[in-house]
């Protein structure tokens, strides 16, 4: 497995992602959007914007040429609360069914932690 931060070019990968997540979650949650005005929300709103900002974070692990998971998360200056340090933040961390059970999620998180620690 490989762990990549993601570019522009996996825009697509990130949106399907994260679109699966919303689908399943609208199965027992009423309140959950799966439409286009979700999706138009993750890819524009979310995604595209932060993307190319160095202080977020999407990575994607990669079993082969599949992508297995993703991993999100960004950091923030928190002087308030921490004396004039950042904290990471992990937003989402969504792991497709097939590789479920095989340390995908684990990984994403050591290696989204590695890199927090370097930016």
């Amino acid at each position: 497995m490989i762990i990549k931060k993601a570019t522009k070019k996996d825009i697509p990968i990130l949106l399907k992602f994260m679109m699966d997540l919303q689908e399943f979650e609208q199965g027992f949650c009423d309140r959950v959007r799966a439409d286009s005005k979700a999706r138009d929300l993750f890819e524009n709103g979310f995604i595209k914007k932060r993307i190319t900002n160095p202080d977020y974070l999407f990575l994607i692990a990669w079993e082969g040429n599949q992508p297995a998971g993703i991993i999100s998360g960004w950091k923030e200056y928190v002087s308030y609360a921490y004396k004039n340090e950042y904290v990471a933040l992990i937003c989402q961390l969504i792991v497709d069914p097939e590789f479920r059970g095989k340390g995908v999620g684990k990984k994403l998180v050591e290696k989204i932690t590695e890199e927090f620690r370097n930016i």
